[in-house]
């Protein structure tokens, strides 16, 4: 039953977020109904947007408690890995431009990462462009074989063939 009720606190606050520019509260309480529901990487997305809310608002106390809090699990808010997850997510709500431009970013804090590149060639080959999203996948296998990471090199042949599908 309790589920129940977070259920309907994200509804609510996702339309409070929909209808207006809401303040870095609604999305740390969507955050924090999204991870009582067990959707994790929609609750760090919640979190980084109430995050640079506050940044932009200069409340350097709130920055650094959320800051903490992803200290907490592990995560670095402006690392590719956390970039990636919050593309997967975008993509998954069917914002394919605010995914890309996540994995550019990503992309241009390391661009030494094969991750960002894989994602983004899955993104685009399965928005039909081809030759990029092939371009994307050769440049990840070329950084796995870098990196020494072999079977991650050869599973992009999985990729190649997803793109060209």
């Amino acid at each position: 039953q309790q589920a129940g009720h977070y259920d309907e606190m994200i509804v609510l606050l996702n339309g409070l977020a929909a209808q207006s520019v809401p303040g870095p509260e609604v999305y740390q309480l969507l955050s924090g109904a999204l991870a009582a529901t067990e959707r994790g990487e929609e609750s760090l997305l919640a979190l980084k947007i109430a995050r640079n809310l506050l940044i932009a608002s200069g409340d350097e106390a709130s920055v650094r408690d959320i800051n903490q809090a992803f200290a907490d699990r592990g995560i670095d808010p402006d690392g590719v890995g956390f970039h990636c997850i919050v593309a997967v997510v975008l993509y998954n709500q069917g914002n394919r431009d605010g995914a890309i431009g996540e994995l550019e970013t990503a992309i241009a804090g390391d661009p030494e990462d094969p991750t960002p590149y894989k994602i983004l060639g899955g993104i685009l080959g399965k928005q039909g462009q081809i030759e990029e999203a092939k371009a994307h996948l050769r440049k990840a296998q070329t950084l796995y074989l870098k990196r020494g990471e072999l079977e991650q090199a050869q599973g992009i042949e999985s990729f190649f063939q997803d793109a060209s599908a």
